[in-house]
């Protein structure tokens, strides 16, 4: 989210943890970690173009 959110946040610290607040990395895990679902990330170089989950049905 720092990197790809930029638009939303506008590199303000403040804005950047009140909307990480509520994702700890056991929520962020539980996403990835859900069967059947799908976190798929472009890359390009070092660079982390996108990344997006796709969840179970």
């Amino acid at each position: 989210m720092a990197e790809l959110c930029v638009a939303d946040h506008r590199n303000d610290e403040a804005i950047l943890m009140r909307s990480l607040s509520n994702k700890p990395p056991m929520i962020f895990a539980s996403w990835i970690k859900q069967p059947d679902s799908s976190l798929l990330v472009a890359v390009e170089g070092d660079n982390i173009l996108a990344v997006g989950s796709v969840p179970a049905q």
